[in-house]
């Protein structure tokens, strides 16, 4: 069965809405923001670190230094792309995240799990997968009207949510975007092969 334990762990979250909530096979807890931005709940139980006070922290993994020195009242301006979906290949050590935007950013754990480094983005999936599904006179069956969303022009290719494949049910295929209509995108974090 399942049981709760108690961690005593409590952490702020400074007002930023928490979306989702994904950990690795080696403990790292991550968070997507409402702000856009990818946070890692860092926990310690080091005995040096409870007796500062320190046991954890909301770390943001994914501000860039710049983004420190620009003042608040600036940064009320900047658009905010909330993070809607985030996930762990713990096959591969990567983490992925897809925004409200439609944007899908990778992030390499390193070998070991231990890293965070940004190394790639799809911009626009939603309009990429349009384009596909009507080229060469495809059109994909009850989809709906993009009239229907206040929001968004479109909406039936919109990606609502991502899914892992490990590596022991693909080599090929490392990630699923799944669009509201129900169409499946097939991802890979690996180049394609030259043609000459």
């Amino acid at each position: 069965g399942i049981h709760l334990h108690p961690t005593a762990l409590p952490c702020s979250t400074d007002g930023t809405h928490v979306n989702k909530i994904v950990g690795t096979d080696d403990g790292r807890i991550f968070l997507a923001g409402s702000d856009s931005y990818v946070y890692e709940f860092q926990y310690s139980q080091d005995n040096w670190r409870r007796y500062f006070g320190w046991k954890c922290a909301k770390v943001n993994m994914t501000a860039t230094m710049g983004s420190y020195l620009v003042p608040q009242a600036i940064r009320e301006w900047y658009p905010i792309d909330p993070i809607v979906d985030i996930a762990v290949d713990n096959s591969r050590q990567v983490l992925y995240t897809l925004s409200r935007m439609q944007q899908i950013h990778v992030y390499d754990l390193g070998n070991s799990g231990e890293d965070f480094r940004w190394v790639d983005q799809i911009q626009m999936l939603a309009r990429e997968i349009s384009k596909w599904s009507t080229a060469g006179g495809r059109e994909l069956a009850n989809q709906p009207k993009a009239s229907d969303c206040n929001l968004f022009k479109l909406v039936k290719n919109w990606v609502t949510s991502i899914h892992v494949v490990p590596v022991h049910e693909s080599c090929g295929v490392h990630l699923i975007a799944c669009t509201r209509n129900g169409v499946r995108v097939f991802l890979t974090t690996t180049k394609a092969p030259r043609r000459y």
